[in-house]
């Protein structure tokens, strides 16, 4: 059983299947409750997450991202050399259902109107939506980034996947295994010794220079209209961009922050119905100072 999702509501449903003697491999940043409703727990790191940028792990799972199908075909790529997809198809026909029969979420109603034409994997007449599609990509690059060498069957009757094989599941003749065997062979591809580098690090003088270098953006320029107040923002993101390059850390942990306080900063003035902003914003930059913990004086700002 393989896991992502963060959120707490997992636990219960795991609990109800049960999971008994399945294996659990989860993504390192789910919720506790959902590794403690198996017997084994096996632990991975989903590229483009906070994990990868802060502790260096050793490996990182590669196109892990945005559905818990993604993950699983790049860790089952990175564990043999032939996988086959059931399910997975990124893909519907346009009066039948968008997720998985018998799934947990084969309760739901589909309510989403979005349907993209797109090229089928056996049938003509398949529909995709815009995370379908992201996800398709995903799956694309993983069976990409793993090379040559890789078997990968489509079983699907929905969207083409680019790398993987149309193959009619009344075609295929699988080769009896040794379950046992194949799944200690799955555990032992993970480590007991730890995954990420163990020297602590402390960041928090460079988390404050980040946060008052955005301000020092954000002070840069005299702000007197709203023509001004968009050249202002859109400098202090693209600081913040520069910044996740330069520093990854610091980035990771600060960004999402930052770019929450800019959208509010930019919304709520483009909200007064007056084109002469200066007055508020001088305020608001100040509240996100505060906000931010920093002060000013003369020559710049510091941290308090």
């Amino acid at each position: 059983q393989i896991e992502i999702e963060r959120m707490s509501h997992l636990a219960p449903i795991l609990q109800a299947a049960p999971l008994e003697d399945i294996p659990l491999i989860a993504a390192d940043l789910v919720h506790p409750s959902t590794l403690a409703a198996a017997k084994e727990a096996f632990l991975f790191v989903r590229d483009a997450t906070a994990s990868q940028q802060l502790w260096e792990p050793q490996y990182v799972v590669p196109a892990s991202n945005p559905m818990v199908g993604n993950a699983a075909l790049s860790v089952a790529l990175s564990l043999t050399d032939t996988v086959y997809l059931c399910g997975l198809d990124a893909g519907f026909k346009k009066s039948g259902k968008r997720h998985v029969k018998n799934s947990v979420y084969d309760t739901l109603e589909d309510t989403s109107e979005e349907a993209i034409p797109t090229r089928g994997n056996f049938s003509g007449d398949i529909y995709t939506n815009s995370l379908f599609s992201l996800s398709r990509a995903a799956l694309e690059q993983a069976i990409a980034h793993y090379g040559t060498g890789k078997k990968v069957c489509n079983l699907s009757d929905g969207a083409y996947i680019r790398g993987a094989v149309p193959t009619r599941p009344e075609n295929l003749a699988l080769s009896t295994i040794d379950r046992n065997g194949a799944v200690w062979q799955i555990k032992s591809a993970f480590r007991a010794d730890g995954f990420f580098r163990a020297e602590g690090r402390t960041y928090e003088t460079a988390l404050r220079q980040f946060c008052a270098d955005v301000i020092q953006v954000l002070r840069s320029r005299p702000v007197t209209d709203k023509t001004e107040l968009f050249e202002v923002v859109d400098f202090a993101y693209f600081a913040t961009m520069i910044q996740r390059r330069i520093e990854p850390v610091t980035g990771t942990l600060l960004s999402g922050t930052l770019w929450h306080l800019l959208n509010a900063l930019f919304i709520g003035l483009m909200m007064v119905q007056r084109d002469d902003v200066s007055d508020i914003y001088e305020k608001a930059v100040g509240v996100i100072e505060e906000v931010l913990g920093l002060t000013t004086f003369s020559g710049g700002v510091s941290p308090s």
